[in-house]
């Protein structure tokens, strides 16, 4: 006899016609010990209503998308994790392989080779059984099958060869050209930058097929560029039809009922400090001194937890998202503008629903205890970075001195704060870089570049920053106290290779990263001042960061490395990244009801989010170096002074640093030698001249070529 769904009480608040729970459909699976096929299934659960049915198709579909459930050739549904199988997502390389990052974090990565990603895409989700190890010791992925499809439509350049079509996808991870037959171009012409629809997925005999579906342009503009970019990194531009309409549903004013189970923070002087340019404001912060002489730091952070229900089209939406991109000219929000910019932004000088986290911290930095509540706000001023930077530190504007003078003592109170806070960090050793980030401004009409600047960051950036990580630290406390099961933000030590490495290198510049095999954080900010202010500061940094690992999001807890902190999670920003949603509805429920019910398919959110904010990263690299070679066209046959920033076997990459523009010298055009490349330490020897290149250098270039397409720029050694 079927026992009772341990889960029907969530699935019943969850949903309008529940079905069997995630949990309860494994457990079902595992305990006959044998393929289930969907028919089984609906009389293992005695479902007759065909809603029932329906939702149970939908679940289904669901699990075996997300890698808990697979379906054999019979039709039977097994256990992933019974069967020695793997469910991850594929990362592709240009250069023919991949990897498959497996659902389950604590994995490491498995090794596809061309033979498997023959049939693959970057980002396709599929199942695979492990195979033998390759020569470094890395497991080989065996496909098993696809389970999800990560491109329906790719973007590229068409090009028609005496009758053989096809498109070359505008995107490195996508190497495999799209074929189009001959009755399928709809009017394309050769060169034009094309959308085409795939409708067929490549085999190991031949390439995947596609019709043309619409013309973007004949040559590349941003707009064009960003459309084709968005579709080759499978990101949406728009919401769906179902969300837009949910929008709309939501009532745009709060009022007297909202405030019911939420503390009254109105008459607190919050105040929101952001970039100039920002538009969706999620965080606003508080801070003053308790009768025990200690600090009482308030973030409030937007609720859109309100606002957006799990199971809700919008929180589809925003699921599959996982985070907002912001590209250099525009921002895809992971939520539709109206609750973004407007419902769930802590506009200044309206009421606003939020949740908040109180912490007092002692005057050492250290964190002594927090709380957190249901409050409702009313933010006091809209300040920006510089603003506040003005009338705390350089106190030179006289109109922004009188414009702030009312909140002068709760803006002091925070920068107090913050040099506390600054000295915790820098005693527990939280990691520091030289930042490489440039301010893009653009021409208006046209919205190429118009120039590049260094990007500044000053102590009121920090300031946000330290307020933040205090009630993300906060938020994994709370989390892990009360055993939830939300996303953790994870960040593993280097390796012991990497570490070796790297003082190998450092060697060549009288410098030592102290330490064991595996350095403390601490050693490695040491480091950073031992070379701080050098000319070569930069390429320092570049090659300590390359030292570390990823970040990632994980639903057990662990030391978060660069920050130097033993747990970490992200609960500050629940507007642009879905772990900081998830995180809010778990303490929500835990506020309201005390229960610490468990996430069924929290690993395979964690990966999902961590490939999306990696997806994130790269397409806004992208859009960047198409803008820059862009930007560069006019500037052939010009020269500039450049560092060396990579070596390579087969050439260098400069960096001009008056323009933050990277570019390529090949091997070739060095001067004529035959060159040994010494990868230990970074350089390219001439055999003949014994003229080394090696990174940190700065030369002079020449620019020589340009090639929008592939994103390539390239330089000359000059004359």
């Amino acid at each position: 006899m079927l026992k009772k769904d341990p889960q029907l009480k969530r699935e019943q608040q969850n949903y309008k016609n529940p079905v069997a729970s995630r949990e309860f459909i494994t457990e079902v699976i595992k305990n006959q010990q044998t393929p289930l096929s969907f028919n089984r299934l609906i009389r293992e659960f005695k479902y007759k209503d065909e809603s029932q049915i329906e939702g149970l198709r939908r679940r289904l579909i669901a699990m075996s998308r997300d890698g808990q459930i697979f379906k054999n050739r019979k039709g039977g549904f097994l256990i992933v994790e019974n069967n020695d199988f793997i469910s991850g997502i594929v990362q592709a390389h240009s250069e023919g392989f991949g990897f498959l990052i497996p659902d389950e974090g604590d994995r490491d990565d498995l090794v596809l080779y061309n033979r498997q990603m023959q049939t693959l895409m970057n980002n396709d989700r599929i199942i695979a059984r492990v195979g033998n190890k390759d020569r470094k010791g890395r497991d080989e992925a065996i496909l098993v099958r696809v389970v999800e499809r990560a491109y329906t439509k790719i973007a590229g350049t068409f090009f028609n060869q005496r009758g053989l079509c096809y498109v070359q996808p505008d995107n490195k991870r996508l190497y495999s050209d799209i074929f189009i037959p001959p009755v399928d171009i709809n009017n394309a012409k050769d060169g034009q930058i094309v959308e085409a629809k795939i409708t067929e997925y490549a085999t190991s005999h031949h390439n995947a097929v596609g019709v043309i579906t619409k013309i973007l342009g004949d040559e590349a503009t941003t707009d064009s560029q960003t459309e084709v970019a968005l579709l080759n990194f499978n990101i949406p531009a728009d919401f769906s039809d179902e969300a837009m309409a949910e929008i709309k549903k939501i009532p745009q004013k709060i009022n007297n009922k909202d405030f019911k189970n939420r503390n009254d923070l109105r008459d607190l002087t919050f105040v929101t400090i952001d970039g100039a340019d920002s538009k969706d404001f999620d965080d606003a912060v508080y801070c003053e001194k308790n009768k025990n002489n200690e600090w009482v730091l308030y973030v409030a952070i937007a609720d859109v937890a309100s606002y957006v229900k799990h199971g809700s089209k919008i929180d589809e939406d925003a699921a599959d998202r996982a985070t907002s991109v912001y590209l250099p000219h525009k921002v895809i929000p992971m939520l539709p503008e109206i609750l973004s910019n407007n419902l769930c932004s802590l506009m200044p000088q309206v009421d606003r629903l939020a949740l908040c986290c109180q912490m007092t911290i002692n005057n050492d930095g250290t964190l002594k205890n927090y709380d957190f509540y249901n409050a409702v706000i009313h933010s006091k001023a809209r300040l920006t970075y510089d603003e506040v930077y003005e009338f705390l530190i350089t106190k030179k504007d006289p109109e922004i001195q009188n414009k702030h003078k009312n909140i002068k003592k709760d803006l002091t109170n925070l920068l107090d704060l913050y040099k506390i806070l600054r000295k915790q960090r820098d005693e527990r050793g939280a990691l520091e870089f030289d930042s490489s980030e440039g301010v893009i401004e653009f021409n208006e009409h046209d919205k190429s570049i118009k120039n590049i600047s260094p990007a500044v960051q000053h102590d009121i950036h920090r300031l946000i920053e330290e307020c933040m990580i205090m009630a993300n630290v906060s938020c994994a406390l709370f989390l892990k106290k009360n055993k939830l099961s939300g996303l953790y933000r994870v960040h593993d030590k280097p390796t012991a290779e990497k570490i070796k490495n790297l003082r190998d290198f450092l060697k060549l510049y009288g410098l030592d990263l102290k330490g064991t095999e595996t350095p403390d954080p601490k050693h490695f900010l040491e480091l950073y001042k031992q070379f701080k202010g050098r000319d070569n500061s930069f390429v320092l940094s570049l090659i300590m960061l390359r030292s570390l690992k990823q970040a990632y999001y994980n639903h057990k807890s662990r030391p978060h490395f660069g920050l130097a902190l033993n747990d970490y999670a992200h609960f500050t920003s629940p507007i642009r990244r879905y772990p900081d949603l998830l995180n809010h509805r778990l303490i929500k429920e835990f506020i309201a009801t005390k229960k610490s019910d468990k996430i069924p398919n929290i690993t395979q959110i964690a990966t999902l989010c961590s490939q999306r904010q990696r997806r994130a990263d790269e397409i806004v690299y992208d859009i960047q170096d198409w803008l820059k070679c862009q930007y560069m066209q006019d500037k052939i046959n010009q020269s500039f002074d450049g560092i060396i920033n990579t070596v390579t076997s087969f050439g260098l990459f400069v960096k001009i640093g008056s323009l933050l523009v990277e570019g390529m010298i090949h091997i070739t055009n060095l001067p004529k030698d035959f060159y040994h490349f010494d990868v230990k330490n970074h350089k390219l020897i001439g055999q003949h001249t014994g003229k080394i290149y090696k990174l940190g250098d700065k030369v002079k270039i020449v620019v020589n070529s340009i090639n929008l397409n592939e994103r390539k720029i390239e330089f000359l050694i000059s004359s």
